[in-house]
């Protein structure tokens, strides 16, 4: 449902996107988010399949209203999109022109400003996956971390972009008490990280990250 922020379509393309990804995996393609489109999201849930492959032509939103995720203020609000226990997880877009997935973290933000919550949620978390390839995919505004690839094998990240919004990010912190004004750098970490990894295998190369926190971040593995 292209161009609707309302939640049924927000929860009806979140289940567009799993049918299709897993309809596709069994043919061996790839799901297809059209061209010149921005689909409303709520998060989406792919897992155990072989050969996961989303690719992005149109955009991709994360539902602005928070209270609609289903989190509490002690309770990590599921990530945008989650890919776990698949053997091949593809993530692809044009580099030349690349499709964005939009994370909305402006409420999210202020609402871990004001202790109101604890956790946000992360655009794209792979876990227990392997042979995993993100390339071309352009972030912006996550709620949290952009990227999460935890205890994953074989992995490519490449030609990413992921963009945050500074200004509005310290005009939020400085708004709250949380801004070195000689420093000029924040004091609370809003935990906007770029690439975020546990595994084995990972090469992560020809990336471009703005943001206040970690823009690559390896991470201990259990």
């Amino acid at each position: 449902v292209p161009g609707n922020t309302s939640v049924a379509a927000a929860l009806a393309n979140a289940r567009a996107i799993e049918f299709a990804i897993q309809a596709a995996a069994a043919k061996g393609e790839a799901a297809l988010v059209p061209r010149g489109l921005s689909f409303d999201l709520l998060p989406v849930f792919v897992g155990g399949v072989r050969g996961a492959w989303l690719h992005l032509e149109g955009n991709l939103s994360a539902h602005a209203n928070i209270s609609d995720w289903g989190g509490s203020k002690k309770t990590k609000s599921p990530s945008l999109i989650t890919f776990l226990a698949c053997e091949g997880v593809t993530l692809t877009a044009n580099a030349s022109s690349p499709a964005t997935i939009v994370g909305n973290g402006y409420d999210w933000w202020w609402a871990r400003l004001l202790d109101d919550l604890s956790f946000a949620p992360d655009l794209v978390y792979v876990e227990n996956s392997t042979d995993v390839l993100i390339d071309g995919v352009r972030t912006e505004n996550s709620p949290r971390f952009n990227f999460y690839l935890l205890e994953v094998r074989r992995v490519e990240v490449r030609f990413v972009t992921v963009w945050t919004d500074l200004e509005g990010q310290r005009q939020s912190l400085e708004a709250a008490g949380h801004w070195d004004a000689v420093g000029r750098l924040p004091t609370f970490p809003l935990n906007t990280d770029g690439i975020d990894v546990c595994g084995q295998d990972v090469w992560v190369h020809d990336v471009e990250i703005t943001n206040w926190d970690d823009a690559l971040c390896v991470k201990p593995c259990r």
